[in-house]
């Protein structure tokens, strides 16, 4: 169950963000791209909050405090949330969404490759050909 929630959740996050590089490229002619960074990481701040505040009203809630995971998600919110999306926005604007969307597409690619060198996480065969 838990498998085929994570393959929902990656398959949702993948059409997020082709929505997200169509729409950035629509508000890139109305506002700066700085002030448009702002807008969307306060958004992903808020919404990141108010997800986490409903786990806590419908009992689920965390067992132990880890320091360690914590500045770990704090680290990947700075290179996701913010870094991310900055060097995106500029992308989209600078290139347009096609050509922007295809630097995207490698992302799997370079995950799959910081996985294994830095996590020493292992593919099997059928996840390869997938």
């Amino acid at each position: 169950m838990n498998q085929s929630l994570g393959y929902l959740a990656a398959i949702l996050a993948m059409v997020i963000y082709a929505l997200t590089t169509i729409l950035t490229r629509l508000a890139a002619d109305r506002v700066q791209s700085d002030i448009g960074l702002i807008v969307v990481t306060t958004v992903a701040v808020v919404s990141s909050f108010a997800a986490q505040l409903f786990l806590v009203v419908i009992g689920w809630t965390l067992s132990i405090f880890n320091l360690s995971a914590v500045l770990a998600f704090s680290a990947s919110g700075f290179f996701s949330a913010y870094l991310g999306r900055w060097l995106l926005f500029e992308s989209v604007v600078r290139l347009g969404p096609s050509r922007a969307s295809a630097f995207l597409t490698s992302v799997p690619l370079f995950t799959g490759f910081f996985g294994w060198v830095i996590l020493e996480e292992h593919l099997s065969l059928n996840d390869w050909f997938a």
